[in-house]
């Protein structure tokens, strides 16, 4: 079975809702953190079988490496470009643990 056969698959199953209103198809995908062709190859395939959300992921420790100063890397920033200039909004979530927090464990306090 190729790649993207579940996809596919699960395209299949919203045949039914063609005169439904406007289509919204998201993935959910772990590409940003393999960057570069990966990422693009990936987009590239999702905009071809019509997805337009995605929620990916990022390390928070990577995005926040001062106490306080959130910076996307510039890879990262490309593969968000990449995605939209295909026509795929993305929903970039922080995720896993951070030093400068709750002792670099999982967020439990206000902080």
């Amino acid at each position: 079975m190729g790649r993207a056969a579940p996809v596919v698959l699960m395209m299949a199953g919203t045949a039914g809702l063609a005169g439904a209103g406007p289509a919204m198809f998201g993935v959910q995908a772990h590409s940003m953190m393999g960057g570069g062709e990966r990422h693009r190859d990936s987009v590239a395939l999702m905009a071809e079988l019509g997805v337009t959300m995605l929620r990916d992921e990022c390390h928070w420790s990577l995005v926040e490496r001062e106490h306080g100063v959130l910076e996307v890397p510039g890879v990262w920033n490309r593969s968000l470009d990449e995605a939209l200039e295909r026509g795929v909004e993305v929903l970039l979530i922080l995720n896993y643990t951070n030093a400068h927090h709750d002792g670099g464990v999982a967020p439990h306090t206000d902080e």
